[in-house]
């Protein structure tokens, strides 16, 4: 095979499993829609938004307590397929530990924040008690894409989307719907999803699965790098959700969780892209060559994005009306101003890749920073007036900035490496 042709088939393998992914997230956010649906419709938007905080308090605790390792394991694993046992190791001892201390300190935070009473004690326990089983799932879920098993990591994560609506509908049509029961059924579905996980990546561990203090400390500084800006954007991106629940209450909640679900399904393409680019560019044998594949990335996905964004704004009362009814029509228009927000988070997304394939360069952290305290200082003085609206309207400036500021890092770092 001629140099030529083994570039043309990397790049058609390349694309096949970002097409392959894209389709299976598709599938699952269907599938999820659907549960959207029913969880929406059978606790209204009050529930709705006593169950979207819990989800946001679980998601949070998971980004605090990776300490980087969902990335950095990735990142190694794809230098070196050998270090795949310690590095599975490694994660589930992480979440054995660290992530049942969390989810004290969570239900502890919970507590003394008032959040028990407005959410509810037993809900923001559960909550709390799904840290473990949730960090497990994240920091193993991509080492599939990492040992070239795309078709499993597709197939677990539309199966675990598919298993949660099953079981919604289940409980739905049993007459138990309630916050509660819901956040039991995402919880067993991840369980299984992470067991499933384990019996897919062990056949392919060349060294034992034991824990190992130097694979750890050898990509420390670059989990720390990695740890501190995914904690960052999840409090840019999650934050809204628990901010807007506590300054304009539950309906208002309910309201903007359906805009944010809308929105995380048309960040699914980004996010498909971002799963295949992130070894191939860790892989590549040098930095122009990464910078090349990135820039071209941005454009195409941009393109698109706009595409999607303009074409979702266009249906969304529609799509609102119909599928949540009247009360969630609020929803429609926030997601309009969502669906600017994800397009610029798009492009943010593809030169982070870059920006970690090249070992994740101190100065982006604050670039994050900057976009969290822009976020949290705009949404603590207009959401109290505003309402969920003004969590919308503050997203597109925070993910603004945090655009401007990565394309200004990319342009400065040097064609040899990091400053």
């Amino acid at each position: 095979m001629t140099v030529a042709t083994a570039a043309v088939s990397d790049q058609t393998a390349f694309w096949r499993n970002i097409a392959a992914t894209f389709s299976s997230k598709i599938l699952a956010a269907g599938v999820g829609l659907l549960g959207t649906v029913i969880i929406a419709r059978s606790l209204g938007p009050d529930g709705r938004g006593a169950f979207a905080a819990a989800i946001a308090l679980t998601a949070i605790g998971i980004q605090i307590g990776n300490l980087g390792l969902h990335a950095s394991n990735t990142f190694a694993v794809s230098k070196d397929k050998a270090a795949l046992g310690p590095v599975i190791a490694n994660s589930l001892w992480l979440a054995a530990t660290w992530g049942v201390l969390l989810a004290v300190m969570i239900a502890a935070f919970a507590w003394a924040t008032g959040m028990t009473h407005t959410m509810g004690g037993p809900v923001v326990l559960f909550a709390a008690a799904s840290v473990p089983i949730g960090l497990g799932y994240t920091l193993l879920i991509n080492l599939l894409i990492a040992v070239d098993k795309v078709s499993r990591f597709n197939q677990i994560e539309t199966g675990l989307k598919l298993a949660i609506v099953v079981l919604t509908a289940f409980v739905w049509l049993l007459n138990w719907a309630d916050p509660m029961s819901f956040l039991i059924i995402a919880l067993l579905a991840q369980a299984v999803a992470l067991a499933t996980i384990l019996i897919c990546l062990t056949p392919a561990a060349s060294a034992p699965i034991r824990p190992s203090p130097s694979i750890f400390l050898q990509h420390a500084p670059f989990a720390i790098r990695s740890y501190i800006v995914g904690l960052l954007g999840a409090f840019v991106l999650k934050s809204d959700m628990i901010l807007v629940q506590q300054l304009s209450g539950n309906e208002q909640a309910g309201h903007y969780s359906i805009a944010v679900a809308m929105a995380d399904a048309l960040y699914m393409l980004p996010v498909a892209v971002g799963t295949i680019l992130f070894p191939k560019l860790t892989s590549a044998k040098s930095n122009s060559e990464r910078r090349a594949a990135t820039i071209k990335m941005v454009w195409q996905l941009g393109s698109a994005m706009l595409a999607l964004a303009i074409l979702a704004a266009a249906l969304s009362s529609t799509a609102v009306g119909i599928l949540f009814g009247k009360s969630f029509l609020p929803a429609a228009g926030m997601f309009n101003i969502l669906a600017i927000a994800i397009c610029i988070m798009a492009v943010t997304t593809i030169l982070s890749i870059y920006m970690a394939a090249e070992g994740m360069p101190w100065i982006i952290i604050p670039a994050w920073v900057t976009a969290l305290v822009v976020n949290i200082a705009l949404n603590l003085a207009m959401i109290p007036t505003w309402g969920a609206t003004a969590a919308a309207v503050n997203s597109v400036i925070a993910y603004a900035v945090l655009c401007a500021l990565h394309v200004w890092q990319f342009a400065r770092m040097r064609p040899s490496g990091v400053d």
